[in-house]
């Protein structure tokens, strides 16, 4: 009788410890998946990030333009290592700078400061800033009734004097767009028709 109650008793026993290791291997495949899923979060998290990261560059070619009309040394931070290549081609496409698909990083760096350079506001005279606007206003008044006559004598103006005018009448083209002939004439032809709408308004 006695024997066959210990026999009971480590059949329990041997069943209990069974159950036990069970117990630990199940709760060891929930902890490792538990791991993984967290570590597949954190590498979705990280690769958003780099994503994040790569679509927005430092610096915009805006920020730059006025950093460099305010006399900073722009070139110092086009150097920063921080700033990549394709970084750099970024700041290229928003400032209309044609460059080359392999182009190096110090080209690139010399394309951004010269068109910096050719798009720095220009000083002018009193008396030649007076005549410019109203050149302008001459302008905007002979538009009203002869748009095409206007524009064909525009186009023809070098893009210098194009910029000289824009700057002298405070025109100013879309925050997202370069300085260049076509931009700064859209923006022109787009203050003739404000104008015009305004006066046609009174």
């Amino acid at each position: 009788m006695l024997d066959e109650i210990k026999e009971i008793l480590k059949n329990i026993v041997n069943t209990l410890n069974n159950k036990f290791d069970q117990l630990i291997n199940t709760v060891s495949s929930l902890d490792k998946k538990i791991e993984d899923r967290f570590s597949n979060i954190e590498a979705k998290i990280e690769k958003l990030s780099e994503k994040k990261e790569e679509t927005t560059p430092p610096i915009t070619y805006r920020e730059l333009q006025t950093r460099f009309n305010n006399g900073e040394n722009v070139q110092s931070i086009l150097n920063d290592k921080k700033l990549k290549n394709d970084d750099l081609k970024k700041i290229c496409k928003e400032g209309n700078i044609s460059i080359k698909a392999k182009a190096i990083k110090s080209v690139m760096i010399t394309s951004i400061l010269e068109a910096l350079e050719k798009e720095k506001p220009i000083n002018i005279a009193e008396d030649e800033a007076k005549r410019l606007k109203q050149q302008f206003d001459e302008l905007a008044q002979r538009w009203s009734n002869n748009e095409k006559e206007v524009e064909n004598e525009l186009e023809k103006y070098s893009e210098d004097e194009l910029k000289t005018m824009y700057e002298v009448n405070h025109i100013e083209v879309k925050s997202n767009e370069a300085l260049t002939k076509t931009n700064i004439l859209q923006a022109i032809f787009l203050a003739f028709r404000e104008r015009r709408s305004y006066l046609k308004g009174l």
